[in-house]
């Protein structure tokens, strides 16, 4: 058994080395760069607060800090197989905007796709996209996982302008997608551009005829949603700056919405008060007498509201506010009751008619008790 165990070793180590596969370097994606001219942000710790929050807010530096992201995708679902074909990364440099495109020619370019992204991102501090955190950001996290890369940007702190933009334009605008706000709001409609539903096919069909120069306009259309999310971030820093200097009663209203949240009241105040008449009056009345009542401001909001119930058009919900008030506070039922009545006559629909047929019923209760 030995001389078998030697003979084999003899064997093993007479036998030619197999030939290692050689080390083949990683497939690296496409960049494309453009620089375009941009000024100042107008950027500031409250005006992040106000679009983002304590995210937001936190991580504000100065402009340089800011890198504006989107997406084009081999699809338009959140499934694992769907997965990004280009990331436009735009950062602020002198007043310009340094737009990085990296775009892969197929699949295997991947990872370096991702790896190139993060190496553009360093020294970023918040993220700004366009409906990102539901879309963009969760898909590039997912394939990070997928090629065994570390999260990196993905957890970087992220304003998401969807949501100031709808806070401050849907009341007016109803829609706001990025093409509308474009149009309405930068004044910048899209010429000839390839709808984003689009884009998935041009990509499936550059995979089997490798014709480049539908990819080209996918690269167009993404410089253009990078360099509108700057756009929209100024104006809606300068919504937010000076509220009431906008064209649009309904966006000043808005924008009041959005300053109480952001714990600004004085600025809201100003929004509602600005903006009461209109379209926008008895909107406005009601965010006003509401703010008098949360900050305890009792003879303000009655004369608020006795203005709006004598004023023209003879808002009815001022009426009921005033009822309440005279009930609850004041003590005065008469008074209530009589403002129930002229609430009740005015009429209101079905629930609101039975709470001032129960409100009545309770007052005429009290006054027949002697309070």
């Amino acid at each position: 058994m030995s001389f078998l165990r030697d003979r084999l070793k003899q064997l093993a180590q007479s036998a030619p080395a197999e030939p290692q596969p050689e080390s083949r370097p990683r497939p690296r994606c496409a960049i494309r760069r453009v620089s375009l001219a941009l000024g100042e942000i107008g950027l500031s710790r409250e005006g992040l607060f106000f679009l983002g929050g304590d995210e937001a807010a936190r991580a504000f530096a100065c402009e340089e800090g800011l890198a504006f992201i989107d997406v084009e995708s081999t699809g338009l679902s959140r499934g694992a197989g769907t997965t990004a074909f280009e990331i436009g990364i735009g950062r602020i440099r002198g007043g310009k905007m340094e737009l990085t495109q990296l775009y892969m020619r197929d699949y295997d370019e991947e990872e370096d796709l991702l790896r190139s992204a993060a190496e553009c991102l360093k020294g970023a501090e918040l993220l700004v996209s366009f409906n990102g955190k539901s879309f963009d950001l969760p898909m590039l996290r997912a394939r990070m996982v997928m090629n065994r890369l570390p999260p990196g940007f993905t957890g970087l702190p992220h304003l998401d302008l969807l949501h100031g933009a709808r806070r401050l334009y849907k009341l007016r605008l109803k829609q706001c997608n990025l093409g509308r706000l474009e149009e309405i709001i930068l004044g910048a409609p899209r010429q000839d551009d390839i709808p984003g539903a689009l884009i998935p096919g041009i990509w499936a069909a550059f995979l089997k005829n490798g014709d480049l120069e539908p990819i080209l306009r996918v690269l167009e259309h993404n410089e253009r949603d990078v360099f509108s999310m700057a756009l929209l971030l100024r104006e809606l820093l300068k919504a937010q700056a000076d509220p009431t200097a906008q064209r649009h009663a309904e966006d000043i209203y808005s924008a009041g919405l959005a300053l109480e949240r952001a714990g600004r009241p004085r600025e809201a105040e100003r929004c509602y008060a600005f903006t009461l008449s209109g379209g926008t009056r008895l909107l406005s009345g009601l965010a006003l007498s509401r703010l008098y009542r949360r900050q305890g401001r009792l003879d303000e909001n009655i004369a608020h509201l006795q203005a709006l119930s004598d004023g023209q058009g003879g808002e009815n919900f001022a009426r009921v506010e005033l009822a309440k008030i005279y009930e609850h506070k004041k003590r005065d039922y008469a008074q209530a009751l009589r403002l129930t009545e002229e609430a009740m006559a005015l009429g209101l629909p079905g629930a609101e008619m039975e709470a001032l047929r129960a409100r009545r019923k309770r007052l005429l209760r009290r006054l027949n008790k002697g309070g």
